[in-house]
């Protein structure tokens, strides 16, 4: 730790102890000229161990001379053109602006944005262990006011919010109890509103927790829209997610954990991707299987249970999935030689 970060962390201490400074003030200076001074952080790095799914505040405080500077607004847009290319960090609720004067005269306009880590780093599958993840170089627009008070002279403060990066514990904070649902182990990550998972069997907890966090090491991308349950036998898409890991099941070189995880996978993300439906949900014991098509539900019970599946079983649960998902098995074989 450099000797400046050092200091400023003991003056930020010192202000709290003394009651000198506001909640907005936590993060330490990442930028400064003549003309603005930025504050921006995450207000509760190094308090506690971060997990996946865990709600974090990014906190941009930007302190100015009204009189001579115009600073652009506080809002989603700079989460989200900051944030575009980090999808595993995604916004959890939108900004929350305050605007108040100091005693000098210059206004202090703050931002919070609610965000939480929610896939791997560096767009990978899988990602075990514990893992870091760099926060990107942010930017907030402003101008100088002429003496007219017309705005001249564009100009932009960068910064890379404190403390750089975020690491992150390789699991989910709490373990769920009964009755439990998936905003209560990801507060508003996952989905719009609740979805309730049913009264969940003591016998299914652990499997549900194993569950949950192959869930968000690969699941969790944007909402896509629900898509029509028509299936019918086709070639494989080389743009598809799940076709894609389909494919890959023809490899005999796969070990018997790795063929047992593609196949999990495969399954989810057909649930997700094709059906517009969390498969997890299933592991309730009220389960609703409207407009799921026959077979899905049962393989994807079975599927998940399997921790290794040796050579003479995997062509038994090959064709189940290609019964599942109506797929033609040909169009692997003949893909995978390609």
């Amino acid at each position: 730790m450099s000797t400046g970060i050092a200091i400023r962390t003991v003056l930020i201490a010192l202000s709290l102890l003394t009651g000198q400074v506001g909640a907005a003030e936590l993060v330490p200076i990442v930028y400064e000229d003549d003309y603005v001074t930025v504050h921006a952080g995450l207000s509760e790095s190094g308090s506690s161990a971060v997990h996946l799914g865990d709600p974090l505040s990014l906190v941009i405080t930007v302190v100015f001379d009204a009189g001579q500077v115009q600073v652009e607004n506080l809002d989603d847009k700079i989460f989200q053109r900051a944030f575009s290319d980090s999808p595993s960090i995604q916004l959890h609720s939108s900004a929350t602006v305050t605007t108040e004067q100091d005693s000098d005269g210059r206004v202090r306009a703050t931002g919070k944005w609610r965000l939480q880590v929610l896939g791997c780093p560096d767009d990978l599958v899988t990602c075990p262990g514990f893992r870091s993840y760099e926060l990107p170089i942010m930017s907030v627009a402003y101008q100088l006011v002429g003496d007219a008070g017309t705005s001249a002279d564009g100009r932009a403060a960068r910064f890379r919010p404190w403390p750089g990066r975020i690491d992150v514990a390789p699991a989910v904070a709490i373990v769920p109890e009964s009755g439990a649902t998936i905003n209560d182990i990801l507060p508003g990550g996952a989905y719009d509103s609740q979805q309730p998972l049913g009264e969940i069997a003591p016998s299914r907890l652990l499997l549900f927790v194993a569950a949950t966090i192959l869930l968000l090491t690969a699941f969790f991308a944007r909402a896509r829209g629900h898509r029509p349950q028509t299936r019918t036998s086709r070639p494989i898409d080389s743009n598809s997610r799940w076709e894609q890991t389909l494919v890959r099941l023809s490899n005999d070189a796969l070990s018997d954990a790795e063929f047992s995880d593609l196949l999990r996978r495969s399954i989810t993300w057909y649930c997700l991707d094709e059906l517009g439906q969390n498969p997890y949900t299933w592991l309730g014991e009220s389960v609703d299987l409207a407009n799921t098509p026959p077979g899905v539900h049962e393989l994807f019970m079975d599927v998940l249970q399997q921790q290794a599946i040796g050579p003479g079983r995997r062509t038994h649960y090959r064709d189940l999935l290609f019964s599942a998902t109506g797929r033609i098995p040909e169009a692997v074989t003949e893909e995978h030689a390609a």
